[in-house]
């Protein structure tokens, strides 16, 4: 069994619609094959204002995508159910003994897959499946549940948008502001969890 995160071009997604409105969190929470080809997913939109709905309104847009109904969540944001009626990411996962556990939408058009793996060979053939449907395929972490790890999720997810932003670039590209509003978090909160993140990265790497 392993703990595997894939990054994913997938041919004919939404995905590559919203990516240029992206400047926050889309999460796909959970994603089963629909039909012969299609897929359903339960998506994650954080924040309520009108970038949000430019963003409901790309996928609903989409002409592979032929129902969106999404509901306001209480604590911020919206939730919804996404219909497609061709989805080569969805089909490849039918029969293959590998567990989605997350997705996420990102400003680039591609998409972050977290899986755990099954049996022996079960990623092999998962990848196999995702390239003969035409996906690009870039396995960035395949490691054993068992074993310890520096970050956490939600660390390991706000140091990547940093990465991702520019943040650490010479010069900067973003702000910490910036990145606040892309995870949908206030700016202090932002900078806490990325110092934390930051912190275990730096004694991870002196002691080896």
């Amino acid at each position: 069994m392993m703990e595997v995160i894939l990054t994913l071009r997938i041919p004919e997604s939404w995905f590559e619609d919203v990516a240029p409105l992206l400047d926050r969190p889309v999460t796909v929470l959970e994603s089963v094959p629909d039909g012969v080809a299609g897929g359903r997913g339960l998506v994650e939109i954080r924040g309520d204002d009108e970038a949000t709905q430019a963003v409901i309104e790309a996928i609903r847009s989409h002409p592979n995508v032929c129902h969106v109904e999404f509901v306001p969540l209480p604590e911020g944001g919206v939730l919804g159910r996404v219909v497609t009626s061709k989805c080569v990411a969805c089909t490849a996962l039918t029969g293959v003994d590998c567990f989605l556990t997350a997705a996420s939408a990102r400003s680039d058009g591609r998409v972050d897959w977290k899986l755990v793996t099954g049996s022996e060979g079960s990623l092999k053939e998962l990848v196999d499946r995702l390239v003969a449907g035409g996906c690009e395929v870039d396995i960035r972490r395949a490691r054993r549940p068992d074993l310890p790890r520096p970050l956490t999720d939600r660390q390991e997810e706000i140091l990547r948008i940093a990465l991702e932003a520019g943040y650490y670039d010479q010069p900067k590209r973003a702000t910490i502001k910036d990145l606040a509003k892309r995870a949908g978090i206030a700016p202090s909160t932002y900078q806490e969890i990325l110092q934390r993140a930051e912190r275990k990265v730096m004694l991870t790497s002196l002691e080896k």
